[in-house]
């Protein structure tokens, strides 16, 4: 089996010296919890508005998520989770509403290194909400939708996408461990604003659906219990281990290629799958790039099969 060719030292010597440079060492607490996040608003095609209300906007939201509370844990600055959130406003369809897109990109630390794994890459395309500098952000979990829709929409937003992002940090350190903050998101998508306010992004659409509520029923769904526990594995038994036993990491890791296999080949055209190979792709070449000669075709070809949208990417692996 392939995990076990690797478990010879002499075939996994080149892996595990690339990723020793790789995670510079330093010391760090295991678990990162709550939300250092960076906002960053861009609306160059917006005309006839004061630009003003768009720094506005970027000031309120950087506000609302750093000081919003979004777990039940009190931790240090340098211990949250750090979460990028980058806004582009490409039209406004009436006074003061906007539509555009919501990137972010997250990441947790590896143990006892500098290196930091991306753990949620996205781009959400269907982003509508209201807003002007008297706007205040409030979000309750218990009354996500709140008084006004459009408003409401940009913190049930933000709200739903954070609560991911900390349901993926905790389930890279605990299995499961997310599964908290991943109902949290859930609650956001039954309770906020749907598409008769004109407000898309939240509605069902069947099993194929690259939306809001498909990307939570999926991480729910029984389904993809073993995409979690890959997930743990991956980080928690693979990256976190690769400084304290280098070997054991890098067979823990590769273990991992026939388990996405399984899931790649299970579950054709899942949002949860492209997502995650959205964020992981990067991280994957790297680690292929030192990967015993004799193996690697083998491994770039099985990357190429379940992950077509970045096969460039693996090509370029030598």
């Amino acid at each position: 089996m392939l995990c076990n060719s690797y478990k010879i030292q002499n075939k996994i010597g080149s892996i595990t010296t690339f990723m020793l440079l790789f995670l510079l060492v330093f010391s760090i607490k295991l678990k990162a919890q709550d939300i250092r996040g960076n906002v960053e608003v861009t609306a160059h095609r917006i005309q006839g508005i004061d630009n003003s209300v768009f720094k506005d906007l970027e000031t309120n939201l950087n506000a609302f998520i750093n000081n919003h509370k979004w777990t039940d844990e009190d931790f240090a600055p340098d211990e949250r989770i750090e979460c990028n959130y980058h806004i582009v406003i490409n039209e406004m369809t009436e006074k003061n509403v906007f539509r555009g897109t919501l990137s972010i990109q997250a990441s947790r630390p590896v143990y006892n290194t500098n290196y930091k794994s991306p753990t949620f890459t996205i781009q959400d395309s269907e982003i509508k909400f209201y807003y002007e500098s008297s706007t205040v952000l409030q979000f309750s979990d218990n009354d996500v939708a709140g008084t006004n829709a459009l408003i409401s929409n940009l913190t049930a937003l933000v709200a739903y996408y954070t609560y991911i992002v900390i349901g993926f940090d905790y389930d890279s350190f605990e299995l499961n461990g997310g599964e908290k903050y991943f109902r949290k998101a859930e609650n956001v998508v039954l309770n906020a604003p749907k598409d008769q306010d004109n407000i898309p992004g939240w509605e069902a659409k069947g099993t194929q659906g690259r939306n809001r509520h498909a990307l939570i029923n999926q991480i729910l769904n029984p389904r993809y219990k073993d995409f979690r526990e890959m997930w743990y594995n991956y980080h928690r038994k693979g990256l976190d281990e690769m400084l304290q036993d280098p070997e054991g990491a890098v067979n823990n890791i590769l273990k991992i290629v026939p388990e996405l296999k399984n899931l790649a080949r299970s579950n054709t055209g899942s949002y949860l799958m492209q997502i995650y190979f959205t964020t992981k792709a990067d991280e994957w070449v790297n680690f292929l790039n030192k990967a015993p000669q004799e193996e690697k075709q083998k491994l770039v070809q099985d990357f190429m099969q379940m992950d077509v949208s970045n096969s460039n990417k693996y090509r370029r692996v030598r």
